[in-house]
C-alpha cells in the first residue's frame, strides 16, 4: 500500500514538473530578412538643375523571408523607411534633403529633425490592392555631387512582436534594392568625394541601402 502511494506521489510530481517546464520554457527565436525594391528613373551620371528624378517603392504586403522562404504578412509592421539625399563634394558629407524638392504622388513624407540642422525624410506607404506603395518626384535645385539612399530607422525598443507572435524576433534585416532605369548605381563616383569615409565606403552597405551617386550641373 505504501509503495502504491509513493508511486502515485512520484507520478504527480513528474507531471507537475512537466507542466512547469511548458510554462517557463522560452519561446522560439528567429531572424528575418526582407528586400524592398527601389525604382529610380532616370539613372543618369549627370543631371542639370531643374531636372527631376522619379522614385518608387512598391512591394507586396505578403513578403518573402529570405532566410526561410516563408511568406510573412507585414500588414502591421512599422517599416520606418527613409529616403535621403546627401551632398558629397564637401570635406564632410552633409544632408541635402533641403537642396531638393520632393513632390509626393503616392504615400506620405515628413521631415524628422535630428541635430545640427540635419533631417531625415521618413515615408509612409499607401496600401493599394495587395501592395505597399510610395512614389515621388524629386526636383534637383543645386549643383554638386550627390548621393541618394534609403533605409530603415533603427528601433530603440522591441517593435517586432507582430511579425510572428508565436516566436520572438531576434532581428529584422531590411535591404533596399536599387532598380536604376537606364544606368547603374555609379558606386565608383564616391571616389570624387573629399570625405574619406565616403571614399572608403563598403560596397555591400552601399548596395543594401539602394545607393546611387550623381552629379548636378548648371
Amino acid at each position: 500500500m505504501n509503495n502504491i502511494v509513493l508511486l502515485t506521489l512520484i507520478s504527480l510530481l513528474f507531471l507537475s514538473c512537466n507542466s512547469c517546464d511548458t510554462i517557463t520554457s522560452p519561446r522560439c527565436e528567429r531572424d528575418f530578412a526582407f528586400s524592398i525594391p527601389v525604382s529610380l528613373s532616370p539613372a543618369l551620371d549627370t543631371f542639370s538643375i531643374g531636372d527631376t528624378i522619379a522614385i518608387e517603392l512598391e512591394f507586396p504586403i505578403q513578403m518573402i523571408d529570405e532566410i526561410t522562404s516563408d511568406t510573412i504578412d507585414m500588414t502591421t509592421y512599422p517599416f520606418a523607411t527613409t529616403i535621403n539625399f546627401a551632398r558629397l563634394d564637401t570635406i564632410l558629407a552633409s544632408s541635402a534633403n533641403t537642396l531638393v524638392e520632393f513632390v509626393v504622388t503616392q504615400g506620405e513624407l515628413e521631415f524628422i529633425p535630428l541635430f545640427g540642422g540635419i533631417n531625415i525624410t521618413h515615408i509612409t506607404y499607401e496600401t493599394i490592392n495587395s501592395n505597399f506603395v510610395f512614389s515621388c518626384k524629386v526636383v534637383l535645385k543645386s549643383k554638386g555631387l550627390f548621393e541618394f539612399g534609403s533605409g530603415s530607422i533603427k528601433p530603440y525598443h522591441d517593435i517586432y512582436q507582430e511579425i510572428q507572435p508565436s516566436c520572438k524576433t531576434k532581428s529584422v534585416e531590411m535591404k533596399y534594392e536599387l532598380l536604376p532605369s537606364g544606368g547603374d548605381d555609379n558606386f565608383d563616383f564616391l571616389a570624387f568625394s573629399p570625405d574619406p569615409q565616403k571614399k572608403n565606403y563598403p560596397n555591400d552597405k552601399f548596395i543594401a541601402n539602394s545607393g546611387f551617386v550623381f552629379f548636378v550641373t548648371d
